[in-house]
């Protein structure tokens, strides 16, 4: 962590690890080859990307706090990632089109606007403080949420 200005919500509680994704239970082994993002829905043609094709795409650097609704915070990450606007460069989004649902590998969904997943406050991550994110913490790909409660893994449709 860097002197950064860190914003701790109410009721919760610094802590120096981040805490395994543990919703429905981790995954013991994720194919990379067989593993997609999908954009589908309201759009007028669906796409997919492997990982590969994310992993070309120009990556930045983000540093965001993580608060999670079990209570506690992990202040001042660092992720390496593209910007999930990146995906949707060549899609053509319907004017109905306000919401995208996330879904994670292991089945967990919810939902974001639009134009916040659009925003530079979303990172599509593959690295956290420059170290491939391990699969208890979202490997291959994490949706990073700045602002937001955190999300878990992502994978299979938005």
């Amino acid at each position: 962590m860097d002197n950064k200005n860190f914003i701790m919500p109410k009721g919760q509680v610094p802590t120096d690890r981040l805490y395994p994704i543990s919703v429905f239970g981790k995954p013991k082994d994720v194919d990379v080859k067989n593993y997609k993002i999908k954009i589908t829905g309201l759009v007028k043609e669906p796409i997919e990307f492997k990982c590969e094709d994310i992993h070309k795409m120009p990556s930045y650097n983000a540093q965001f706090d993580i608060h999670c609704v079990d209570g506690w915070s992990y202040l001042g990450a660092t992720f390496t990632g593209i910007y999930p606007k990146e995906l949707f460069k060549d899609v053509q989004i319907l004017d109905c089109g306000k919401f995208v649902m996330v879904k994670s590998i292991d089945g967990f969904t919810t939902d974001l606007p639009l134009d916040f997943l659009l925003s530079d406050n979303v990172i599509l991550a593959y690295k956290m403080g420059g170290k491939d994110l391990d699969i208890a913490n979202g490997y291959p790909l994490r949706l990073i949420v700045n602002g937001k409660y955190a999300l878990i893994r992502t994978q299979n449709g938005w």
